[in-house]
């Protein structure tokens, strides 16, 4: 049975996600030349000043999903707090059964447990779910374009 929680940001979370970050870096960025390695302590102090959230689906102990939110005053617009995906992932052979309902299971924990009045939600072209975004009343606010300069 899979189980959807908010998680602590604890050494041993970091060591879960370690052993997904691989099957994710394959799935999701083998086009790239620089391969993920992640800033733990960035995250660690998001963590600790409250800024951070973090979400997981588990099939049993095994994670199979997982989705990290950062929440901040929107530097544009003083007084109004955003929810910014991070980074969410689903192993793909999960992505069927959870992929929407880990979503909106995301958008229920950070209603209930932030002040956030948006979720701002990222979507890679080359494993596009914006499709069930929209369905769940998403708006399409801006794409982001990278250009490689070195």
């Amino acid at each position: 049975m899979i189980k959807f929680e908010t998680e602590l940001f604890t050494d041993s979370l970091i060591d879960e996600l370690k052993i997904l970050l691989p099957i994710q870096d394959e799935d999701l960025w083998k086009h790239w030349h620089n391969r993920i390695d992640v800033n733990w302590h960035y995250y660690k102090v998001l963590a600790y000043n409250g800024n951070l959230i973090a979400i997981t689906a588990r099939d049993g102990k095994e994670l199979v999903a997982y989705a990290i939110f950062v929440v901040v005053d929107d530097p544009h617009h003083t007084g109004h707090i955003i929810a910014k995906q991070d980074s969410m992932y689903v192993i793909y052979d999960y992505r069927r059964e959870i992929g929407s309902k880990f979503i909106s299971y995301c958008e229920k924990i950070i209603k209930s447990k932030t002040d956030a009045e948006e979720i701002y939600q990222s979507v890679l072209p080359q494993k596009d779910f914006s499709h069930i975004l929209l369905r769940k009343g998403y708006d399409l606010a801006e794409m982001t374009m990278v250009k490689r300069i070195r």
